[in-house]
Parts: C-alpha cells; structure tokens; sequence
C-alpha cells in the first residue's frame, strides 16, 4: 500500500536562524571550567531562556500513512545551572518546556483519504520546587538522572475525508485530543558554545497513542534569549 503525508507548518515559523538548524551535532565541545559553567563567569547559579523551533515524527500510523517528519513551534525552554562545590558537576534543573504544536496530515491509502489537523499545546508540571526534571551537565552535555514531569499535550484534532474514525484515525469533525500527563526521558541536551548560546536535543519518544494511532518523537533546537545570574 502507499502512502503520503505533508506538513503545511512553515520552517520552524522563523523564530532561529539558518544557523542553527541543521541542529548542532552531539560532538559539540567548548572549553569550561572544571565545573562546566564557563570560567570567565562568578556566577553560581545562572537562569537561561530558550527560544525554540523543532520537529515531529511520527511513526506506526494506520497503514503507514502519516508517518513523517513536521515542523512544529514555537516553543521555549527554561533551565536553571548550578555549580557544585570544588569538584562537583553543575546540576542542571528544568524549570519549564512549553510547544505549539500546529501541523497538517494527509494520507491517502488506495481509495481512502483522510486529512488531519493537530492543534494542540505541549507543557510540563514542575514539582513544588519549580523543577520538572534534573541533569548533570558534563562538558558541553547535559544528562538528565530524571524523568521530565508531567508531560502532556492539550487541544484538538480534526479531520476530514473517507478515512476518518477507521482503524485509528480520529473521527470527522473536531475533537478534544488530550494526551499525558506522564514521564518522558528527554535525550541530552547539548549546548553549542561556552556561554549556552544554543542548545539542542535529538529526537525523543514523547507518546504513543490508539486515536490517533501514532507514535511521537520530538526534537528541538533552542537559542539564548535571556540569562539571569540568581545569586544574592
């Protein structure tokens, strides 16, 4: 059977430039201190914003048929980075993650055609701490010890055309489309300068889903926006 999809989401919606995508490769390095925060600065404890742009993949939907990579966005990401005392790593704490997740679907599977249109908004719950995850950073990487919090996505779905409401394709019209809240282990985080100027992730399975039926992978870059030196 054959099968097509498309996205009708303009490139990353133009929030980073053609310098950052293609997305910066796992074998990024900057010099730093024996810390990992960068040795120029005095700053303890350092608050970055992210601005960011990213891709959807999908894979297992119904005959194949929407299977592809989106563009999706924008979004954001704030981080919060910490040094340890003398030889101790840099603890890196997530304090928030938030997508717009606006992209079109059109199969088509012999003489059945179905386009579908996701609106939905992607968002994690931080705990009472204001941390929805934690990492260590190590060189220009950051591993994450936990899950990120409450994953979930929230908004609605519609589709059209012969296809709809068969074999886990969602209904005709528009419906709720909730998804989560759960745990995702976000991939490392890899930042491409000493200053954190930009950061990236590569794809991560954020959902599986019975309608629609598909499996999601999410990756993102990120540019610096704003930092806050948060000590007193």
């Amino acid at each position: 059977m054959a099968g097509s999809s498309r996205t009708r989401i303009g490139v990353f919606s133009g929030i980073l430039s053609a310098a950052v995508l293609p997305l910066v490769g796992s074998d990024a390095r900057a010099d730093r201190d024996a810390n990992g925060l960068q040795a120029t600065t005095q700053c303890n404890t350092l608050s970055v914003h992210y601005a960011l742009a990213a891709r959807l993949r999908l894979e297992d939907t119904p005959f194949g048929a929407g299977n592809g990579v989106y563009d999706i966005g924008p979004g954001s990401l704030d981080l919060r980075l910490t040094r340890g005392g003398p030889g101790a790593p840099v603890k890196v704490d997530l304090l928030s993650y938030a997508m717009r997740d606006r992209f079109t679907v059109e199969s088509n599977v012999l003489f059945i055609h179905a386009k579908i249109e996701t609106h939905t908004e992607t968002r994690v719950a931080p705990d009472e701490r204001g941390v929805a995850a934690t990492g260590t950073l190590r060189g220009s990487e950051v591993d994450w010890s936990t899950t990120v919090r409450g994953y979930r996505a929230d908004g609605t779905v519609h589709c059209e055309g012969s296809g709809c409401g068969f074999s886990g394709v969602p209904p005709s019209g528009t419906t709720p489309l909730h998804i989560g809240p759960g745990p995702v282990k976000f991939e490392r985080l890899v930042f491409g300068s000493s200053t954190f100027d930009t950061v990236q992730m590569d794809f991560t399975k954020v959902a599986h889903t019975e309608m629609p039926r598909q499996t999601a992978f999410v990756t993102f870059a990120g540019r610096k926006m704003t930092e806050q030196c948060l000590d007193k």
